[in-house]
């Protein structure tokens, strides 16, 4: 999945029509908790991050909007449990490189 979002082998503007697929296969092969695939985050953070200030606000918002809606599991026990994810790890990982991009992260993305 990840190889098929990187610059190269698509382009941004088909992004917002893709990921959302991606998205939907992920949740039926993972039972819906992704919090502890640190290697699939860290190689999306990373193919997000190739396409620089060319990816849109659009799919950012997407990507963002994904990520926060797998953050809020209810099988979790604990906040601590999703703090201490690697999921949440890659997330904020992935907003500072945004923000360094001059990508700001305002309170409404949130």
């Amino acid at each position: 999945f990840v190889n098929l979002l990187q610059p190269g082998n698509s382009n941004e503007a088909s992004l917002p029509h893709q990921f959302p697929r991606f998205v939907a296969a992920l949740e039926q092969l993972s039972g819906g908790n992704m919090l502890y695939e640190r290697s699939f985050f860290a190689s999306l953070t990373h193919a997000l991050l190739k396409y620089k200030s060319k990816l849109s606000h659009g799919t950012r918002d997407l990507v963002t909007g994904c990520m926060i809606d797998w953050l809020k599991i209810e099988r979790v026990d604990s906040r601590k449990t999703v703090l201490c994810s690697p999921l949440h790890e890659c997330f904020m990982n992935l907003l500072n490189e945004w923000s360094s991009l001059g990508n700001l992260v305002l309170p409404k993305d949130l």
